[in-house]
């Protein structure tokens, strides 16, 4: 009986959300002149895809109210295709979280709706989500999780050291796992202002993804199944129905992970991506995470140098160059390791997510008498020339002269 009273709540709360929402557009749709059947299945009867869809959505973490109100999943027939639909009563419009039954997101748009609707079959309630603060087995879910695309300030701030431009450091990987005060430290500067992070009770998960464009982070968590720590990225992009679901160009575009979770007992995991419920091959499939260490100077080798007055120039590391954030650079060749100083002013990110400044270098010995190389002679003493610099979320650093020359490294 208990079960019937929600379904009836969950039915009644679609239509007035249906009529609150749509009654502009298209009040009298059909498809609740259907019965809604039920049929309760267990969990282990979705789609695995939704099953684990399901237990994110059902985990309230400590301290947080359940829900008020039941939520649940509609399964119904279109066009000789099964759909699923997670319906809930804080959604603005039916059909909000639609998906095709291998679990790709789908959107009705407003010119199709009314033919959508009329030929909707088997509208039927299979699961109710059942809100538990019991952490599932073998997945660990964030305190707080979301995707930044170019136009969120906190981490962006951070990322374009806008308090700190002389502790401007490189980046040789696409995401770190940061456990305390002191990781952060080595990642950001000592005069970076620390996010309101209790890193006592907490791991902050930072990185810098490409991704196909339009695409959003839909949910995430750490699967402990494997050996191996994974650090599972669901990214979604609905698909227009009618419309081939292949037949969608795309872009690469920067997304910033800044993710919260409860504190994590190791400082390694591996990432693992998925693009609409699909496991996905990408730059950081399978890439190691993990936490800063203290010290390190990561090294950056020169792949060619450009002059306007020249060809390119493939230089093949005969450079490498060190910034590590303290105001020093140190630049080696095979004959020698060579001292400076570096400042770096008027950082600022670009679309694209491109970090892009003013730089000046001066070295402690400017005389290079020890390079028999008469070229890496010219690349030092040029070097001193540089005036921008630009590094993207791939890692390419490009050092700037005013006369357009440039030096293009790589870690």
């Amino acid at each position: 009986m208990k079960h019937r009273n929600c379904l009836s709540t969950l039915a009644l709360i679609a239509i007035l959300n249906f009529v609150a929402c749509a009654s502009e557009d298209y009040t009298d749709d059909p498809i609740f002149d259907q019965e809604i059947k039920t049929e309760l299945v267990d969990k282990s009867q979705l789609p695995k895809w939704l099953a684990d869809y399901v237990n994110y959505l059902e985990y309230i973490p400590e301290g947080q109210n359940f829900p008020s109100e039941p939520s649940g999943i509609y399964r119904f027939n279109w066009s000789n295709k099964t759909f699923y639909e997670i319906s809930s009563p804080s959604q603005g419009l039916v059909h909000e979280n639609m998906y095709l039954s291998d679990g790709t997101p789908m959107s009705r748009i407003l010119s199709n709706y009314p033919s959508f609707t009329d030929s909707l079959k088997n509208w039927t309630i299979i699961y109710m989500l059942q809100p538990t603060h019991e952490n599932p087995k073998d997945y660990i879910y964030p305190v707080t999780s979301r995707c930044f695309i170019d136009d969120d300030l906190a981490p962006l701030s951070l990322l374009g050291f806008e308090s700190n431009p002389n502790e401007f450091r490189l980046f040789n990987h696409s995401c770190y796992l940061v456990n305390s005060d002191d990781q952060f430290r080595t990642l950001f500067g000592e005069s970076a202002q620390l996010p309101e992070i209790d890193f006592n009770k907490n791991t902050l998960i930072m990185g810098i993804f490409e991704l196909k464009g339009g695409s959003i982070l839909k949910r995430q968590n750490i699967c402990l199944v494997d050996s191996v720590p994974k650090l599972q990225l669901f990214f979604e992009q609905e698909m227009i129905l009618s419309r081939p679901v292949n037949d969608y160009g795309y872009s690469l575009v920067p997304v910033i992970i800044w993710c919260v979770y409860p504190k994590l007992p190791f400082d390694t995991i591996r990432v693992q991506t998925y693009w609409n419920n699909a496991e996905m091959k990408t730059q950081i499939s399978n890439e190691d995470v993990s936490s800063p260490v203290a010290g390190e100077n990561l090294q950056w080798h020169l792949l060619c140098y450009f002059s306007t007055s020249k060809e390119r120039e493939s230089i093949g590391g005969l450079i490498t160059i060190q910034i590590p954030g303290d105001g020093t650079i140190t630049v080696t060749t095979d004959a020698k390791t060579y001292t400076g100083k570096v400042e770096v002013s008027q950082i600022k990110l670009e679309s694209g997510f491109c970090i892009c400044g003013n730089i000046k270098i001066k070295f402690d010995d400017t005389s290079f008498s020890d390079e028999t190389n008469p070229r890496i002679q010219y690349l030092l003493q040029n070097l001193e020339n540089v005036t921008n610099f630009s590094y993207d979320c791939i890692h390419n650093l490009y050092l700037c002269t005013s006369n357009e020359d440039f030096y293009h490294f790589l870690p």
